[in-house]
């Protein structure tokens, strides 16, 4: 069996047993970089020395957990080759190389948010981008979820909306009263023809990277050097929602994640001021001093 056409059966075997396309299209491109260094050779002409060789050229140019994902994408393949051909697997004796120290996320600060919801004009549009921006820092919502969002998943006097994001999920965000006032302002000029809340030219649905293209033209008009784009607003609400006292059960519900483990990957990292900080305000030392004056 050659090495591309295992790629390829091994991509489609994939995908039949529900990988999403993000995913298949993640191991295509990191198994066709290990395809590009190895050359077209059979399966069992392939060494673990090869492999080896692989991963010290990713270490040389890319990052340590760019190294990871690389790795674990030849794992996967490998153990899939060697149940479906019957070969040794050269992986076997390669270790995951030590998995990179967790960061925060690039997040959207307060400050940037203030400054880009007072570059919208009372233009039309920029009543749009209003209503959109504080949508999306409300909500903690996917570019995805924003775009796709149509009038019938709007309970605006509820304070909700049902998205779908990541393909087909759908959820239900939550978003307060500053939010919906602003969305009534853009509901009472929209076109009502159109098939989503926020559209863009001719009312056409907006696209993720249209919406991240604006956030660009508006980030250039305020001025602004942080990140101010879709991902950073969503990953902003979670950072200020652990950082006031929110916990990561409910947290990770609000955001859609699939498992408590991904939101604390993510946002379950403190600096010893920000422990202490939270030391403070919920210790039950507090309840006990206001109690007894037992000192």
């Amino acid at each position: 069996m050659q090495l591309y056409q295992a790629i390829e059966e091994f991509l489609l075997a994939s995908g039949a047993d529900g990988l999403k396309e993000k995913t298949l299209i993640w191991y295509k491109s990191l198994l066709t970089t290990f395809y590009h260094r190895i050359g077209e050779r059979t399966l069992e002409s392939i060494t673990a020395n090869d492999v080896r060789l692989h991963i010290v050229h990713l270490r040389e140019k890319y990052s340590a957990h760019s190294v990871h994902g690389h790795v674990r994408a030849l794992h996967r393949f490998w153990r899939w080759c060697a149940n479906e051909y019957e070969i040794a697997n050269p992986m076997r004796n390669i270790r995951y190389p030590k998995q990179p120290k967790p960061q925060l996320p690039k997040a959207a600060s307060i400050d940037d948010v203030i400054k880009l919801l007072a570059s919208c004009d009372d233009s039309r549009l920029g009543i749009r981008d209003k209503a959109m921006i504080a949508f999306m820092v409300d909500t903690g919502c996917r570019a995805a979820g924003v775009c796709g969002l149509t009038m019938a998943a709007l309970q605006i006097e509820q304070g909700r909306a049902i998205v779908i994001e990541k393909g087909d999920k759908q959820r239900v965000v939550m978003f307060t009263e500053t939010t919906a006032h602003l969305l009534r302002k853009w509901l009472a000029i929209r076109n009502a023809e159109a098939a989503t809340v926020f559209y863009g030219k001719g009312s056409e649905p907006l696209h993720p990277n249209g919406l991240y293209q604006r956030m660009m033209t508006l980030k250039a008009r305020a001025g602004i050097t942080g990140r101010v784009n879709p991902h950073a607003f969503r990953h902003g609400f979670a950072i200020a929602y652990i950082t006031s006292g929110g916990d990561l059960i409910t947290l990770s519900k609000i955001l859609g994640h699939e498992s408590v483990d991904v939101t604390a990957a993510f946002y379950g990292i403190f600096t010893p001021n920000q422990l202490g900080d939270f030391h403070d305000r919920f210790t039950p030392m507090l309840e006990i001093n206001r109690k007894s004056k037992w000192y």
